[in-house]
């Protein structure tokens, strides 16, 4: 009976575990497919839909607020003739887990190896009465990790 009692909590431990990073890897794909498209459709007006007003993100440099961020990329973003080609989008989520309610997620661009197109990391929390997760900080990977800063 020990036996069968140490085997239910360890599945029903398993399945919480395996649900919660389910779940996260969901909250993550919606950010990063948000973001994915307001960048691939040139529609970085949409950004204050799911990028919090006190958002920061850190470029090695230098750290920008979400207004700097937004002109970031809606530069990055545009099709200008004969200029340089857009912002690469080809991304996938990786590493998305909760801390404290916190989300955090990576975003590996699969065209790192040009400078501009590093690979990327994200904090989302759950802000507002309706208590979707919303970007709150940001990071180039190469800085860092972001979730060890606090």
């Amino acid at each position: 009976m020990r036996y069968l009692s140490n085997l239910l909590c360890l599945t029903l431990t398993f399945i919480v575990c395996f649900g919660a990073e389910r779940d996260a890897d969901e909250e993550a794909y919606v950010l990063m497919n948000l973001l994915k498209q307001s960048i691939d459709m040139d529609q970085t007006e949409a950004l204050p839909g799911f990028v919090s007003r006190d958002f920061t993100y850190d470029t090695c440099k230098g750290i920008w607020n979400r207004d700097k961020y937004m002109e970031y990329l809606k530069v990055f973003s545009s099709r200008p003739d004969g200029g340089m080609q857009p912002m690469s989008t080809d991304w996938k989520v990786t590493n998305a887990h909760f801390n404290d309610n916190t989300l955090y997620f990576n975003i590996h661009n699969y065209n790192q190896h040009l400078a501009i197109y590093p690979d990327l990391e994200f904090e989302a929390k759950k802000i507002g009465k309706d208590e979707r997760y919303i970007l709150t900080r940001g990071k180039i990977s190469k800085c860092g990790t972001l979730e060890k800063e606090y």
